[in-house]
C-alpha cells in the first residue's frame, strides 16, 4: 500500500493510564505522551510546530496552549510531550485533530481489508455490516472522502450536539411509552411493530409487564418500551400507597426504572383519561433527567364521539394525535403513524444532524 494510499498522519495519546475517557489526570505523571504516526513533517506543520529532524529532540509552543517536548524517532514516527494536566492534554489533542490530524481509533494497516484505501475507509467495511439503521448507511459511506477532504482542510469536524444525536445511527436509543392505564399504548405498540407482541384489552391494567421491541422508524432503529398504565393522571387525586397493590407497585417500579434510562419518552394520553400527571412522573424518578418528550394523544378518534371529549385539558396540548380503530380508514391511521414515525425520529436524529457534512469520528461512539 503507498503513501498516498494512507492517512496522512495520525495522533494516539500513550501516557499510560490515559484514554479520552480519563483526560482529568495523567495517571501520576507530570508529562504525557502523544504518539504521531505517517507522515511526520504533514502533522507538525499541521499544528504549527517547526520541523525537527529524525533523532532530535527540540522544544516548541503551541501558543495559547503550552510548551512542549518534540521527539523525531523516525520519518514517520514522532512524539509530542506536553504537560500531563488534563486540560492541557486535551487541548493539544483537540488542536491537533482540529487542524487535520487525524485521531487515531483506526489503524494505519489493515491486512483484512486490503481493499481500502485508508484507515477510515477500512473502519467503515468493518462497522456497515453490524449497523441496524438503514440511514447510517449512507452517513458511514460517505465517511472516507469526507475525511480525506478534513484532512485537506475543507471540512469540519460533527460535534457537539450533532456528533451525539449520529451516535444513535449505530447505539439504538430507548424510547419509553408511559401513561395511565387503558389509553391505547399495547395497541400503538402492535401497530408499530405490525404484529401482536402486547395483549390488548378493554380492562385498564391488561398491561403488567414492559414489553420491548427494536423498531426501525423512519430509516431508524430504536429499543421501545411499552410500559404499565400508572394511575395518576393530570388534575386527579392519587390513591395511596396502601391502595395499591403489590402487583402494581411492581409494575410501577419497572416503569419507572425504564423511564429514568430513557432517550425519549412518549407521554400517552387519551380524550377520557388524560395524560400523567408530569410533576408526580419527575417526583418518583430517582434522578431525573433532561429527556425528551412527546405528548401522544391515542384515540383521537373519541374527540369527536364522547360528549365533551373535544373540550377536556386532556385533548389539548398534544404534540401528535391519532387513531388505531376501525373509525378511522385504513389509510388515515397509517398515514397517522408515518407521521409519529417521522417525528420521534427527527427528535433523536435531526435532520440537521443527519445532514451535517462534517466529517463524523464514529469509531469513538
Amino acid at each position: 500500500m503507498n503513501s498516498d494510499a494512507q492517512p496522512r498522519a495520525f495522533w494516539r495519546l500513550a501516557s499510560p493510564g490515559l484514554g479520552p475517557e480519563k483526560w482529568t489526570h495523567a495517571g501520576g505523571s507530570a508529562l504525557a505522551i502523544i504518539e504521531i504516526h505517517g507522515n511526520c513533517d504533514s502533522a507538525l506543520r499541521l499544528a504549527g510546530l517547526t520541523k525537527v529532524a529524525v533523532g532530535g529532540v527540540a522544544l516548541r509552543s503551541l501558543p495559547n496552549i503550552d510548551d512542549l517536548v518534540v521527539v523525531r524517532l523516525t520519518h514517520d514516527s514522532c512524539l509530542l510531550i506536553p504537560h500531563g494536566g488534563g486540560a492541557v492534554v486535551r487541548a493539544v489533542c483537540n488542536h491537533l485533530t482540529r487542524r487535520g490530524v487525524a485521531p487515531r481509533g483506526l489503524p494505519d494497516l489493515h491486512p483484512s481489508r486490503p481493499e481500502a484505501a485508508d484507515g477510515t475507509e477500512a473502519a467503515t467495511l468493518d462497522l456497515i455490516d453490524s449497523v441496524r439503521s438503514p440511514l447510517a448507511l449512507a452517513v458511514l459511506l460517505d465517511q472516507p472522502r469526507r475525511w480525506r477532504e478534513h484532512r485537506d482542510g475543507g471540512l469540519d469536524l460533527v460535534q457537539g450536539e450533532h456528533e451525539c444525536a449520529l451516535r444513535r445511527l449505530l447505539a439504538p436509543p430507548l424510547v419509553v411509552s408511559i401513561g395511565p392505564p387503558n389509553v391505547g399504548k399495547s395497541s400503538l405498540l402492535n401497530a408499530l411493530a405490525r404484529d401482536q407482541l402486547a395483549v390488548v384489552a378493554d380492562a385498564p391494567g391488561t398491561t403488567r409487564d414492559a414489553v420491548g421491541v427494536m423498531l426501525d422508524l423512519d430509516g431508524l432503529v430504536f429499543r421501545y418500551a411499552d410500559t404499565p398504565g400508572l394511575r395518576r393522571a393530570a388534575g386527579r387525586s392519587a390513591a395511596s400507597r396502601d391502595e395499591v397493590g403489590t402487583i402494581d407497585r411492581t409494575a410501577e417500579a419497572a416503569a419507572l426504572d425504564l423511564v429514568g434510562r430513557a432517550d425519549l419518552l412518549l407521554m400517552c394520553g387519551d380524550p377520557i383519561s388524560g395524560f400523567l400527571d408530569e410533576e408526580w412522573l419527575d417526583s418518583l424518578v430517582q434522578a431525573p433527567r433532561k429527556t425528551p418528550r412527546l405528548r401522544l394523544l391515542l384515540r383521537a378518534d373519541l374527540l369527536g364521539l364522547v360528549p365533551g371529549a373535544a373540550h377536556t385539558p386532556a385533548s389539548a396540548g398534544s404534540d401528535v394525535a391519532i387513531s388505531l380503530v376501525s373509525r378511522t380508514s385504513g389509510e388515515a391511521a397509517e398515514s397517522g403513524l408515518a407521521r409519529l414515525a417521522a417525528v420521534i425520529r427527527r427528535v433523536l436524529l435531526p435532520d440537521d444532524a443527519l445532514l451535517d457534512p462534517g466529517a463524523w469520528r464514529f469509531w469513538d461512539s
